[in-house]
């Protein structure tokens, strides 16, 4: 990928105090960050049906955290400078978003084929990136998790 002829939308959360102000601020960024992609999106020409499935995979992805950790876990990852980020490299050809955090030593779990249920309670937001994007992918490592998702025009 040539990242010069990318352009670059970059959202992070700072410092934080509190649970109900963290996710107020994961909410928001969610918000600032999926305004301004929709904007790119929409001025490099994107069809507005692909522009609002890449939106809702995103919004997804980056709210998923809250559902990833539990309430604890939570509260840390959210409350460490720069803790969550969001990137996305716009392309004539594809779109990529990279949502990151750095919270603690936690996993996002990969919902197994046999639990890829509407009604279940848990992992509705991934069967539902997967759906709605041509390629994702969950990482986690040591220290950080990463959810990749791409789109081709």
């Amino acid at each position: 990928m040539d990242t010069t002829s990318y352009q670059k939308v970059h959202c992070e959360i700072k410092e934080m105090e509190g649970l109900s102000e963290a996710l107020l601020a994961l909410h928001e960024m969610r918000r600032k960050f999926c305004t301004s992609l929709k904007l790119l999106l929409e001025g490099a020409g994107f069809p507005e049906e692909m522009v609002c499935n890449i939106i809702q995979a995103v919004g997804e992805g980056i709210f998923n955290v809250r559902h990833a950790y539990s309430e604890h876990q939570l509260k840390i990852a959210l409350t460490q400078p720069e803790s969550i980020s969001a990137t996305a490299y716009i392309s004539p050809s594809r779109v990529c978003v990279i949502i990151r955090d750095d919270g603690p030593n936690g996993t996002i779990q990969e919902v197994p084929d046999s639990q890829n249920d509407l009604w279940s309670e848990r992992g509705r937001g991934i069967l539902m990136m997967k759906a709605l994007t041509n390629f994702s992918i969950i990482a986690n490592e040591p220290g950080h998790h990463s959810i990749q998702l791409v789109v081709y025009r």
